[in-house]
């Protein structure tokens, strides 16, 4: 049961630096791709050479980070104020792995995008607001004492802040900027949460996490 229980949080501490890889990996793979103006989505598009590489790494992260949403409702005591984070954190991790199952268009001439162009854009706006939602519901779960809860809403704040820049730009500019300043606050979110509840874990203090404590 203990090594269980660890494994779920090692899912949490492993996901965020097995998909920067992943992006890493994507990125060198494409050489006409612009980190700067172009977003994450386009590394796995339909004309990307190895699209796979960032599909699977993406994928791959949502189905650890689901995973790992289990291990928090366990630490945080279950119940409702641990069902805030947890859920959303779940639907999150599930998010992304549609995000890698469905690929971007790339228009040519005016064409119109297709179904899957539309799923995977779906996926990524609930994959945005969830890990939002997560956020709060760690402000919310959390008591007030814990640094994660204040680290929590500085996240969301930023997430907010970094989603307004992304959508209010036009083509051809600092998107892909922006857009990383968001997944990389979501990412850093991740695994600052798994190495707090796996410390705590380690030296018999989960009880400064449980909900509503």
């Amino acid at each position: 049961m203990r090594f269980l229980r660890r494994s779920l949080l090692l899912c949490g501490l492993i996901a965020p630096p097995l998909f920067v890889a992943f992006v890493f990996a994507a990125t060198l793979a494409r050489r006409d791709y612009s980190s700067i103006s172009i977003a994450l989505s386009h590394l796995g598009d339909i004309e990307a050479p190895h699209a796979w590489v960032f599909n699977t790494g993406i994928a791959l992260y949502g189905a650890l980070v689901a995973i790992f949403a289990i291990g928090v409702y366990r630490k945080l005591g279950g119940g409702r104020r641990a069902v805030a984070v947890a859920a959303p954190l779940a639907l999150y991790g599930l998010a992304n792995i549609a995000i890698g199952a469905f690929k971007v268009d790339v228009l040519e001439g005016g064409g119109g995008h297709g179904l899957e162009h539309a799923t995977h854009i779906a996926a990524a706006r609930a994959a945005y607001l969830l890990a939002i939602a997560a956020m709060v519901g760690a402000v919310y779960a959390l008591p007030s004492k814990n640094k994660l809860r204040w680290f929590s809403l500085a996240a969301a704040a930023s997430m907010v802040v970094f989603g307004i820049l992304f959508s209010s730009e036009q083509a051809d500019s600092w998107n892909g900027v922006w857009q990383r300043g968001f997944i990389g606050t979501a990412t850093a979110w991740v695994e600052t949460v798994a190495v707090s509840l796996y410390r705590a874990q380690q030296r018999g203090r989960l009880t400064d996490f449980k909900a509503g404590a």
